[in-house]
């Protein structure tokens, strides 16, 4: 950008949303569990925006589908449990997505060493080792009585957010993500867009109403460009 463009009369509003925007593009987008159904549904959608640098840690790395968006991700093997090479591509990110987790486990100790143990090492990190980087954590604000520990691991991980970096940390409560990719899901999310039709039903269930993944992964750009996001 032209230094004088700032000396203008009259132009010093004009520079300063000029820089602005210039700031948010060439973000550093760091997904953690890229090689999963929502991450690869995230880093897909924002691998068609030239405003983010992605990669992704997962353990397996590199999925081995040939999509070209693929070519668009630096894929990174690793255990955030087991191993450090995770570490410097945590601190050169300007924002880190947290998609480790699975709904269904068989007990919290399952819950807390693939959700929660993850996510404490990662906020540990940023809290010791950089100022910049943002941590957007997807979490749940309600599940069905079953899924207890699942939401139980999801308010652990918030808590520790607010306690180690309430400045940089972003959580958002999406409902149930799907697409047609995961056939079981897909189908849940459609007798439950069902019943949302249903007055008497929608009372009840309108606090699980799900969310196409196309459609969070556009929430989440949104929310890393500085907008407005309806998954606060």
């Amino acid at each position: 950008m032209p230094p004088f463009l700032c000396d203008l009369k009259g132009m010093k509003k004009v520079c300063t949303e000029i820089r602005l925007k210039m700031e948010v593009y060439n973000l550093k987008v760091l997904v953690i569990g890229g090689s999963g159904f929502v991450g690869k549904g995230v880093l897909q959608y924002l691998s068609a925006d030239p405003n983010f640098n992605l990669a992704s840690i997962s353990r397996s790395g590199r999925p081995h589908e040939t999509q070209s968006w693929i070519n668009k991700v630096e894929w990174i093997q690793s255990d955030v449990n087991k191993d450090e090479n995770w570490g410097k591509a945590v601190e050169n990110a300007d924002w880190v997505i947290d998609l480790i987790g699975v709904l269904f486990e068989k007990n919290y100790q399952e819950y807390y060493e693939k959700s929660v143990r993850p996510a404490k090492r990662l906020i540990k990190h940023l809290q010791d080792r950089t100022e910049k980087a943002k941590f957007l954590f997807v979490s749940a604000k309600h599940a069905p009585f079953f899924l207890k520990n699942y939401i139980r691991a999801k308010k652990e991980v918030e808590n520790e957010i607010m306690e180690k970096i309430p400045d940089r940390g972003y959580i958002v409560y999406p409902g149930m993500i799907y697409a047609k990719e995961r056939k079981m899901v897909f189908l849940m999310a459609v007798l439950l867009n069902f019943a949302l039709k249903i007055p008497v039903l929608k009372r009840i269930l309108t606090a699980y109403e799900p969310i196409k993944r196309a459609d969070f992964s556009y929430e989440i750009s949104q929310i890393l460009l500085g907008n407005a996001s309806s998954l606060f």
